[in-house]
Formats: C-alpha cells, structure tokens, sequence
C-alpha cells in the first residue's frame, strides 16, 4: 500500500517540546516555553537532550551489513554464542524435541503474526527462527518452551506444560549467563539476546502473565531493540531483524494499554521507534502484527500520556492542556481511519475486506482507550458509560468477522478492553464467544480476567480503570497482548 496514502497527516517533529510532539506541531523550540504553549496556555516540558538515534540514523533502503555463516542451513545466523554450561542438558537430549519443534512451525507461529498461513507471506517464525534454533540451543529451549506450553494446552496435557516449563527454566539460565558475557557492539549477539527475549515474552502472554514476569522480558527487549535501532548498520540479511523489532514494538505497545501506566515507560516510549513505526518499514516483514493500522498503534503512547496528564489536572485542580491533547488525538484517529479504509478499498479490492474491520476494531477500541483517558474521573459513571457504550456496540460485530481470520491473533486485546466496557449479558456473552475454542491458554487467562470484572459486587468496577482494579483485588498480573 502506498505509504503517502497511509499518511494524511504532517510529519512529526524530530524535535521540540513534548506537547508539540504530541499534537504533532512544529515547535520553535523556544525555552523555557515555546511560542505554541504559550499561545494554547499549555505547561511547555522537554523530554531530554538526547538526539533519537534510531531516526537520524535511519537506513534509506534495505541495505544490510551481512554476517550470514557458512553452517549447513546456509540460513543460520553467526551468533558469537556462548558455550552451554558443562551441567546443562542439550535440547537433543529430550524425546519431544522433534514433535514440540514440528507443532511450532505448524501451529504456534502462525498465531504470533496476523499473517497466518497466508500463502503469499514467508514467516520468519515459521522459516528462520527454527534453522536458528538448530544452531542454537538456547534458542532451541526458548522455542520448545513456548512451543510445548501452547500444545499442552491444546491436548490438556499437564506433562507437557511441565515440560515446557523445564525448557523456559533452561533458557532463562542461559540467557543469564550470555548477558553477562555479552559485549556491547557485537550486533549479531544482540539480535540472538532480543530473539531469545521475544520468545520468553511470548511465553509469558500466550501462558496469561500470572507471575508478572513478562514486564521483566519486556524491559530486556528494549535495550536490544535500542541498541539495534541506533546502530547505523543493521546486522543481518533476512526478516528476523524487522520480525523482531516489530513484534517488540507490539508487545511495548500493548503494555501500555493502561489507565495507569507508568510515566518513565511512556517517555521512553515516545523517544524511541515504537512512537514513530514508518522506521520498521524499511523491512519487508513489515504490518505482520500492525497490519494497515500501524499509524493508529502510534497514538498508544500518547494516549497513555494523556491519561497521566488528566488525571495530574484532576487531582491539583488545575489546566495543564489535557482538552487540546483530547482533541488532537480524537481527530487524528478518526480522520486517519477512514482515510485508511478508503486507501485499502483501492488498494485490495474485495480481498482487502478483512482489513477493513480489522482496521475500524483497532480505531474503536482505542477510542475508548481515548475516551477513558480523558473523561473517567471526571463525568458521572453513568455519563461515562453512555460515551463508551455505542463504541462497544459498533466494535463487538467486527471481532466477529475477524475471529476465524489471523487478524484475530493481534486483536485479543481489543477484544479485552471491550470486555472490561461491556455493560449487557448480550455483550458479554458475544465476548465470551470470541474467546471460546481459541488454542491459546491465555484466551482462559482473559475470560478469567473479565469475569472478575463482570461478577465484581461493584457495578462501578468496569473499563480499564476497573480491570486494573480486579488484577491488584487479586495480586495477580496479566498482559494484554
């Protein structure tokens, strides 16, 4: 799809003050406050000083420094990998080993994209990662980690999620002791650490999160992530690379779909590549969990900031610019949406029909992310729940149409923030029929989630604010992608 067509807005700023970033204006960079916040009456505040590498540095083209092995697979990666420990059991040494690696390739990549089986698209998970994992036993136990906890659901097959576990407390010993080892500016270590990282962060959602160890992964991730992005060279030949930052951006994305997220987290996140995606389009992997929808994953971070501002403003009795930011946001969801669909129309045709509500779920769901960030505290419950309640209602029959579609693999979370806003049993029986007879643990992990909410004693427990609520209510923790 033509990438201008996808764009009906101006550039951002690379610089500025962090309102005019947000709204996406030009900044005169004026200090201590810019002309814009000063004409809008806004509280001007700066990220930092430091240059965002992985856009000035940002490749033109696909050229990539290659460093592809001469191993056997002809594929495999020159990790500059770290010995097993002497006491370590090898991959090899399990009798499941071919059967968890074949249920990989067939059944749980094609879940990790919203590509599917699609014939016209080659899966790295599918393609690569497993000739990587021959070569790498590391790679190898974070693989059949992930695999045999997804087929011990799918047989209820409690000596398979044991397993499965064995592997995961393997991978994670290693990865240990090749982090310490590791030597900064070794690009090709770095892609190894963040795959193993993707594949322990894919482990802790598809199995629902319950220690909160995922958030620890995930923080893992984004220094390898960084490190790639503010190389001037990307290491490697292949998808992997563009695999992987896109399903780092995803996993960050989705993290932050809270009402009360943490301020370090969206700062560092509206510095980086994940607040600004045109960066993962030099990679032909691109769109394989974004979709046509990627410009809309941009605006998460600043949503989430919108709700720290509001809710800053509620608490000091004061106006420090949340209602401009509303509107900015609203407006560029909704004009960028239907431009979208309009360009996707052209583009595919009548093939192109499951993107269309795929887009339309994705830009309602963040709607009532909107909504919530900017009116939950300050209206009435029943003002609030009239806002969100023709959003649900417009959102429920798209995920209809896209569950038996990949495009449902990327849209539990969706599915989720429309669960925790459902009102009516009509609604939240159609909720527990989209998560039903999906193969993937943590689709139970979300009905267990929601039905906290649906059966609280307080029917004002409900929407983001309330499923927070309900996981601390339990200790728990949970994730939404």
């Amino acid at each position: 799809m033509d990438k201008m067509l996808l764009q009906p807005r101006r550039s951002r700023t690379k610089t500025g003050c962090l309102c005019c970033r947000l709204r996406r204006k030009k900044c005169d960079e004026e200090q201590p406050a810019c002309r814009n916040c000063q004409k809008r009456g806004l509280v001007c505040s700066w990220l930092g000083s430091k240059e965002f590498a992985w856009r000035l540095k940002m490749k033109q083209g696909s050229g990539r420094c290659s460093i592809i092995s001469s191993l056997p697979t002809r594929r495999a990666l020159e990790w500059n990998m770290t010995p097993l420990s002497p006491n370590m059991p090898s991959p090899i040494s399990f009798p499941d080993t071919p059967l968890l690696l074949q249920f990989f390739i067939q059944e749980t990549a094609p879940r990790l994209t919203c590509k599917g089986n699609c014939s016209q698209f080659q899966n790295p998970f599918q393609d690569e990662v497993p000739l990587l994992a021959e070569s790498d036993s590391v790679v190898m136990h974070a693989v059949l980690a992930l695999a045999g906890m997804h087929m011990g659901y799918y047989t209820q097959d409690q000596a398979r999620e044991k397993t499965a576990v064995r592997h995961y407390i393997l991978a994670m010993k290693e990865l240990h002791s090749a982090i310490t080892d590791w030597v900064a500016g070794s690009q090709g270590e770095v892609v190894r650490l963040l795959l193993i990282t993707v594949l322990l962060v894919y482990y802790e959602a598809i199995s629902g999160n319950k220690s909160g160890a995922m958030v620890y992964h995930l923080r893992a991730c984004r220094q390898f992530a960084f490190h790639l992005t503010a190389s001037n060279e990307l290491p490697l030949k292949g998808e992997v690379v563009g695999l992987l930052l896109e399903t780092y951006a995803y996993l960050e994305l989705c993290s932050c779909l809270r009402f009360s997220p943490l301020e370090e987290d969206i700062r560092t996140n509206l510095n980086s590549f994940v607040s600004q995606l045109d960066y993962l389009r030099q990679f032909k992997t691109f769109g394989v969990l974004f979709g046509s929808a990627s410009a809309l994953y941009e605006t998460i971070p600043s949503i989430s900031f919108l709700s720290l501002l509001r809710q800053k403003e509620l608490r000091e009795h004061q106006d420090l610019g949340s209602a401009a930011l509303y509107r900015d946001l609203d407006k560029l969801i909704t004009s960028w949406s239907n431009h979208a669909i309009s360009c996707v129309n052209l583009e595919f045709g009548p093939e192109g029909g499951f993107e269309i509500p795929a887009i339309m779920a994705v830009s309602y769901a963040l709607q009532i992310f909107l909504e919530t960030s900017f009116y939950y505290g300050s209206v009435s419950i029943v003002d609030f729940s009239k806002k969100v309640e023709p959003l649900v209602e417009a959102t429920l029959p798209l995920l209809q149409l896209l569950k038996e579609t990949p495009l449902f693999y990327t849209a539990y979370w969706p599915t989720v923030v429309l669960g925790a806003n459902a009102r009516t049993a009509a609604q939240r029986n159609i909720i527990s029929s989209l998560l039903q007879d999906h193969t993937m643990p943590m689709t139970s992990r979300m009905k267990e989630i929601l039905s906290w909410i649906w059966d609280h004693p307080d029917e004002t427990v409900f929407g983001l604010p309330g499923l927070e609520l309900v996981v601390k209510e339990q200790r728990t923790a949970f994730c939404f992608a």
